[in-house]
């Protein structure tokens, strides 16, 4: 091709310099037209005046100087380029028009546009970066390589920091020191990572994000919308607005524009304070880890936490009522979870049971009905111990002495919600399925803005809830005084192996803002029967003085008194058994407090007379009478105007059929039948009972010196009112679930 190209610019030269006259052709040149068309021939000897017939070439004017244009001027030869344009007929510079044009180059189009990775100047605003366009080179081999001319960016011109990855950010901690409202223009944080995604709820969604493992960390609220990022995400959000919810601040409104979708573990990210580092403001919404932290007070969904050199704060996490194991004073567990602040109070805010690990509750003092009477007020000061409010907020749970039913404390609960709170036991006392269980809780509820009902939750050997709690369908209602409120639920379920009662507090009236009432000696029973032929004591039964003695002789002269009362309202006695020659021995019972001032004659024509009963409803009288001749006993009344035998089923009476003094003699009263009530919740809760023996024969006088309780001011024969043990019915139930 080379060689064609030289030809071609020999015969252009010589053309230009011989334009009036033809030379001679060389002697080795055809002077004769071709046959072959194949090649360009000089012009003929003669001036003909007609085109060459030779058709294949476009040649310079003939020595003839005809003035008409060639024959052959019209293309150019198969197999020789004649003119610039047919030389390089594809316009690509090489001249080759019988060849494709050459698209092998790598370098077309530029693939250099993909800059390296920019890194951060050391302060912390100018970005080392380059040309987004480089130059590229082939490199030989069909591959090439790229150069990108160097290029610096200042981040601080709209108040933007370099981070990570090398692009421009605006900071988070600027977002979170932004005032509450629409940020113009929006934030765009770049290089945050997603540390936890709180669990799909009805409201209140989000995610919480951080620019470092030391923070700052911010909560991306979503409202109802699950949140569109996993935890481990790398994402840029642009911020529109901020808020504040209960002194949380948080990403209102945003758009995630950027997300990698990798899930890399979490836990990496967590500020670890354990050694003693305090949750705070600067904490806020970041991922922490607290290891070792041991409870140290608090009940319900919020407890406190010590941990470290002495650090203390508040771990808030409504699923810790169904934690196995329960939450407990001296509990040690480990915590990965966000820092979060409510009302001033910053807190560890776990959402998930995983959140929380390593529970041992070695330490723990062991949950009972030990202060179901409230009369024990320790470390734990609001709600008292072996209880748990539910949820805590706008609801306090404190000692009331002035207002009781029995000891010298109560419970007085106040909530300023319209929301349901709940007060529930944390023990979580054994149950069987099928058997039926009574919850009894003394409740004085004179406030007319709120009320109240029991109820009963079973729970698997796991600890989780089986269904959802039975309450009893009475409510509270409103009156200056003590009332019993009893709820038997139905039987245990299949699968029960605890049970646990509660009190449900609820708000009456359109305008309500606070309500308040007392609760006193809080009990679960199951049924137990009372058997009283067998002169032995029941096991559940209660003995007063504290060291029972078998028999009443003149060696031991003080008579003994042994009660209980089951959950149907039945009422167990028993007393020292007669022993042959002695005395008859008399057990009395009031149902109700004692008269102040009347009084009726002993039993069985006994000498002296007997503290009458008061004038309320419900109140009555019972004595448990036996005789010492042949042991006959038996449970009689006063009715008004005498002593009436009662039979079973309303009383019963017996012994062990030897009246030797060695065994005791027993009786019942079901108080429910006897009084004409509807429900054991209706049986008087005071109770009071003397035991005196008498002589054994008609008008038999009382032996004053070895009745009890022993007379005090005076020694007359008679049972005066201040003569009595006065006992709470709540304090003597028994079937107690133990």
């Amino acid at each position: 091709m080379i060689a064609r190209r030289l030809l071609l610019a020999t015969l252009a030269a010589a053309a230009v310099g011989c334009a009036t006259e033809e030379s001679n052709p060389d002697s080795s040149v055809d002077v004769t037209p071709e046959s072959d068309a194949g090649e360009d021939v000089a012009p003929d000897a003669a001036d003909d005046t007609t085109p060459d017939a030779d058709a294949d070439e476009a040649a310079p004017p003939d020595g003839d100087e005809d003035a008409a244009p060639d024959a052959d001027a019209d293309a150019a030869d198969a197999d020789e380029d004649a003119t610039a344009a047919d030389a390089d007929a594809d316009a690509d510079g090489d001249g080759d028009a019988d060849v494709p044009p050459d698209t092998s180059d790598p370098c077309v189009p530029n693939p250099c546009t993909a800059p390296p990775a920019g890194t951060c100047d050391a302060d912390g605003v100018t970005l080392h970066g380059s040309d987004p366009a480089g130059t590229c080179s082939p490199d030989g081999t069909g591959g090439f390589t790229c150069a990108y001319s160097p290029a610096d960016i200042d981040c601080s011109g709209d108040g933007r920091i370099c981070v990570s990855g090398g692009v421009c950010s605006h900071p988070l901690q600027a977002v979170r020191d932004a005032a509450d409202g629409v940020l113009a223009p929006p934030r765009l944080v770049r290089e945050l990572f997603v540390t936890y995604v709180k669990p799909a709820a009805a409201s209140d969604n989000g995610f919480y994000a951080q620019e470092s493992p030391t923070g700052p960390g911010l909560f991306f609220w979503t409202d109802a919308a699950a949140p569109t990022v996993a935890a481990g995400n790398t994402v840029a959000v642009s911020i529109t607005q901020v808020g504040q919810y209960h002194g949380l601040k948080e990403a209102r409104s945003f758009t995630v524009d950027e997300n990698d979708g990798l899930t890399p573990p979490v836990a990496p990210w967590a500020e670890d304070l354990s050694a003693g580092g305090a949750v705070a403001e600067p904490t806020e919404s970041e991922l922490v880890r607290v290891s070792g932290a041991r409870i140290t007070g608090g009940t319900g969904d919020t407890w406190t936490v010590s941990y470290g050199s002495g650090a203390t704060t508040t771990v808030t996490y409504a699923g810790f009522a169904a934690l196995v194991p329960p939450p407990c004073l001296g509990m040690v567990l480990d915590i990965l979870a966000p820092a979060g602040e409510y009302d001033g109070t910053y807190q560890l805010t776990p959402f998930r049971d995983a959140d929380l690990s390593g529970l041992d509750d070695a330490a723990c003092p062991a949950d009972d009905d030990s202060n179901w009477d409230f009369e024990d007020w320790g470390a734990s000061v609001d709600p008292p111990e072996d209880f748990l409010k539910t949820p805590t907020t706008l609801f306090t749970a404190t000692r009331s002495t002035s207002v009781v039913q029995d000891g010298t404390g109560a419970c007085s609960v106040t909530w300023t919600t319209t929301a349901n709170r709940d007060l529930v036991q944390t023990w979580y006392a054994p149950a069987a399925p099928g058997v039926v269980y009574t919850h009894h809780l003394w409740i004085r509820d004179d406030d007319p803005a709120g009320r109240a009902r029991t109820g009963l939750q079973f729970y698997d050997a796991a600890g989780t809830a089986i269904g959802t709690p039975d309450y009893a369908a009475v409510y509270t209602a409103d009156a200056p005084a003590w009332a019993e409120f009893t709820f038997t639920g139905p039987a245990a379920p299949a699968g029960a192996a605890s049970v646990r009662a509660l009190l449900r507090l609820y708000d009456v009236g359109a305008g309500f803002t606070t309500a308040t009432l007392v609760v006193d000696d809080w009990a679960i029973t199951s049924p137990l029967a009372f058997t009283t032929s067998d002169g032995t004591l029941e096991a559940w039964s209660s003995t007063a003085p504290a060291a029972p003695r078998r028999f009443y002789d003149a060696t031991t002269p003080t008579m003994d008194v042994w009660t209980a009362s089951n959950d149907a309202g039945v009422l167990y006695v028993a007393t020292n058994e007669v022993h042959g020659g002695w005395s008859d021995h008399v057990l009395y019972v009031w149902a109700g407090a004692p008269s102040a001032s009347a009084t009726v004659a002993a039993p069985w024509n006994k000498g002296g007379t007997v503290a009458a009963v008061d004038s309320d409803p419900g109140s009555a009288l019972f004595a448990l009478v036996q005789e010492e001749s042949n042991g006959y006993a038996e449970v009689v009344r006063w009715s008004g105007s005498a002593w009436t035998a009662l039979t079973p089923p309303t009383a019963t009476a017996g012994f062990d059929g030897v009246n030797d003094g060695t065994g005791v003699v027993e009786g019942t009263v079901n108080l429910v039948a006897a009084l004409g009530l509807s429900g054991a919740s209706l049986v008087p809760g005071a109770l009071s009972f003397a035991v005196a023996p008498y002589g054994s024969s008609d008008g038999g006088a009382l032996d004053a010196a070895n009745q009890y309780p022993r007379p005090t001011t005076r020694i007359d024969g008679n049972v005066d009112p201040g003569e009595v043990l006065a006992l709470r019915r709540s304090s003597i139930l028994v079937g107690n679930v133990r």
